[in-house]
């Protein structure tokens, strides 16, 4: 008796929906169909994307944090500096990749010109300080007002400087970043943008592309080329960072350990003790002849002895 009840009930509630439905305005009916399976896709769009970004995490060894944890929307970056409004940083993971600490997450703005605009961006820690600089493909469409204030760099090659807009504070040190070797890695790369400054670097591309994996191999692999050739030729180019023994000319100690400097000059290195190395033995008898007046408060060095003629 239980599974005819049942029956019973299915066959009753069938013939109400459908005397129901008779009494509703097709176009009512029509709405109401799209509106179901749009919220039926929509939901089914968030638990896929959700479960990927849970894979892609654990995949990865990172962790997922609940907002914007770390303030990752006000560092001054230029790529994080854009939109007046509508800016926000959502889907952070976070932990150590490679030993190389990282912040992967997504950027929204407003643009003026095409709507909301999505970044998937990977940040890392670089060893040490750099200029800004960006390197942005111009795929990326981005409007001239949104570029920042970093001076454009015009790179000596056309092939690149068709497909990258390159923008530094110090373009002399963008040029030595921009070596043929990296230029042509940088092409390699699959339309992914870099951005330095300070210890941060960021390599980021749109959300439709998103590929978390290759935005941290490439932002390890330009963190490894910063720390040697193209950072010592910035610096050598007219970098701000201090030199040694700079005002140390006035002691005879400090002049010993200038002379060992790369920016020693001839002229520093020539000291007493060159003019009177000549005849060591007749300096010395000179030397234990004379009586010593080092502490008579003679500040500065000793006078040379004549050399011999």
């Amino acid at each position: 008796m239980r599974g005819w009840g049942l029956v019973i009930g299915l066959l009753a509630a069938v013939t109400v929906l459908a005397l129901a439905l008779k009494a509703v305005p097709p176009g009512v009916l029509v709405v109401g169909a799209l509106a179901a399976g749009g919220y039926g896709a929509y939901r089914f769009s968030r638990r896929k994307k959700a479960a990927k970004e849970n894979l892609e995490g654990r995949a990865l060894g990172l962790q997922a944090a609940d907002g914007d944890l770390f303030g990752l929307a006000g560092l001054p970056l230029e790529l994080l500096s854009r939109g007046p409004e509508g800016r926000g940083v959502d889907n952070v993971l976070w932990g150590s990749w490679e030993t190389v600490d990282v912040r992967l997450f997504d950027f929204r703005y407003t643009s003026g010109d095409d709507g909301d605009r999505r970044f998937t961006c990977a940040l890392l820690a670089l060893e040490r300080d750099v200029p800004p600089v960006v390197v942005e493909p111009k795929i990326f469409f981005t409007p001239l007002a949104e570029r920042g204030r970093l001076s454009i760099v015009e790179v000596d090659d056309q092939a690149f400087g068709e497909a990258f807009d390159v923008r530094a504070g110090d373009p002399t040190f963008a040029t030595g970043l921009l070596d043929d070797d990296t230029k042509q890695w940088m092409e390699r790369r699959n339309g992914i943008a870099f951005e330095v400054n300070g210890r941060m670097l960021l390599t980021y591309m749109p959300w439709d592309r998103r590929d978390l994996l290759a935005l941290l191999e490439a932002g390890v692999d330009l963190g490894r080329r910063l720390a040697v050739e193209p950072v010592r030729q910035g610096r050598a180019a007219g970098s701000k960072r201090p030199t040694a023994s700079k005002g140390s000319a006035g002691s005879g100690s400090s002049k010993k350990a200038a002379s060992s400097t790369e920016r020693a000059s001839p002229g520093n290195a020539a000291s007493p003790r060159k003019a009177a190395s000549p005849g060591k033995a007749a300096a010395r008898g000179k030397a234990t002849a004379k009586p010593t007046r080092a502490s008579g408060g003679h500040s500065g060095p000793r006078p040379a002895p004549e050399a011999p003629v």
